[in-house]
């Protein structure tokens, strides 16, 4: 046989938690459609405005917000729940009861006596299993469409990759043209004849290791200019020739005048062109 008192405690607890979700769901539906539609109005000003997001990581981004939001909203709605007392209060009124269980709940707290308290209690217990069917009824909680559809649309929105940037806008700006990557492949070719050309006389062996090794990194150069990477910028094939160029350039003044205008006139002259 079940206890009417503690039976009315449990009640009380009930009425307090779905009053409680109503309150979140409430907080749901007021708080959905700004939340969302501004996020992604902001990340469609953010790709307007030349900032791309990558689906996956918008997506992780964007679950991360939904669990977020649903998170603290239900503690939001949670810490505001009302106490037992108060809740069975708020479902009396609403079932039009002038405080039955109320009053039976009171009485039993504050340990009233008296022949009215218990034929009021007795009241009250008799009518707790009829009215406690209702309960989900007279306290109902629901989540409208916005409420659940708002997240759903943004996560789907989001999974589109309309926000990604393409390649025309991701990549480098200043790529090699096809001009500039024929000219590239002219210099190369230049710079590898003049180290083939390089065979000065009466060098001591020291100087004659420093050319060879000179001729080596000319024609490694030259192999890199005559087949750019898909990477390949101006600026850098501009400091390569240039740092060609100074190294030629120094041996040059070792090997005498005459040298110097065939070791790195050349690479200068190259560099001027594509300045």
């Amino acid at each position: 046989m079940s206890d009417p008192i503690r039976d009315l405690h449990d009640v009380a607890e009930s009425a307090s938690t779905r009053i409680a979700m109503a309150r979140w769901t409430e907080l749901l539906d007021r708080s959905a459609l700004p939340l969302f539609v501004g996020t992604g109005a902001a990340l469609v000003g953010l790709r307007l405005a030349g900032y791309g997001l990558g689906w996956k990581l918008a997506l992780v981004g964007g679950g991360t917000l939904v669990g977020v939001w649903l998170l603290s909203t239900l503690i939001a709605a949670f810490i505001a729940r009302p106490p037992a007392l108060t809740a069975l209060a708020r479902w009396d009124e609403k079932a039009g009861r002038a405080e039955l269980f109320t009053s039976a709940l009171s009485f039993v707290r504050e340990g009233a006596e008296g022949p009215a308290v218990e034929l009021h209690i007795q009241r009250a217990a008799a009518e707790l299993p009829e009215a406690r069917k209702a309960l989900p009824r007279e306290l109902s909680y629901y989540v409208s469409n916005p409420s659940w559809l708002a997240p759903i649309l943004f996560l789907a929105f989001l999974s589109t990759g309309l926000l990604e940037a393409p390649p025309a806008v991701a990549g480098p700006k200043d790529g090699l043209s096809e001009e500039e990557r024929e000219r590239a492949a002219a210099a190369g070719e230049q710079l590898e004849e003049r180290a083939d050309a390089l065979d000065p006389k009466n060098l001591t062996p020291e100087e004659q290791a420093e050319l060879d090794k000179i001729k080596q990194e000319l024609k490694k150069t030259a192999k890199k200019l005559k087949q750019p990477g898909q990477e390949a910028t101006q600026r850098e094939v501009l400091a390569e020739l240039e740092r060609r160029a100074r190294q030629a350039e120094k041996l040059a003044r070792k090997m005498g005048a005459d040298q110097r205008e065939k070791i790195s006139g050349g690479m200068l002259a190259e560099l001027e062109r594509h300045a």
